[in-house]
């Protein structure tokens, strides 16, 4: 079994992902969607068996069928991430996918997921292990059920205003997404 993530440590990430927005001058009235939470969780014990990321990994030996079908939906449809060598959280997953920086800086995938103005319904997956720690975390972010979110022509990183060096290393791709 997956395991059920603190609603506190749940709660942090999750007022990241709409501080996130607001900064992009998104809305962010995202809500936490428990079937999109659960699915994400088994992505994350998804990726923590296999020992790596992938949206498209092969089913464990310990895995039933229908849980496998579940943790592949939330590996599909998520961000993932792995860290390892340390103790971390949702909140830097988000932030380092917000970077993008490495292996999808040609379409900052993460990032457009996460600023996507439709964007409405999220859930969070993460798995923890090891004496040297590895992290594992999927964020199901490809909703698109805010119907009346306010459209802007563009989505940039970073957005046109005021914004947060801290979200601006020096190796961070910009990007616009149109409308």
């Amino acid at each position: 079994q997956p395991g059920e993530l603190n609603k506190d440590f749940v709660k942090d990430a999750h007022n990241f992902l709409k501080f996130v927005r607001i900064t992009a001058q998104l809305d962010s009235n995202l809500t936490i969607e428990d079937n999109l939470s659960f699915k994400a969780q088994w992505g994350a014990h998804l990726l923590q068996s296999n020992n790596s990321v992938g949206h498209r990994l092969p089913m464990p030996s310990n895995f039933h069928i229908d849980d496998y079908a579940t943790a592949s939906q939330g590996t599909v449809q998520s961000n993932i991430t792995r860290l390892s060598g340390r103790r971390t959280n949702l909140v830097e997953m988000i932030h380092l996918q917000m970077v993008d920086d490495k292996a999808n800086v040609w379409n900052v995938g993460h990032r457009r997921w996460f600023l996507n103005p439709r964007l409405q319904k999220i859930g969070y997956g993460f798995v923890q292990s090891g004496q040297v720690p590895t992290s594992y975390g999927a964020i199901m972010a490809s909703d698109q059920s805010a119907l009346n979110a306010k459209n802007p022509p563009f989505v940039a990183w970073p957005a046109p205003d005021a914004f947060p060096i801290e979200f601006c290393p020096p190796s961070i791709p910009w990007s616009v997404s149109l409308n």
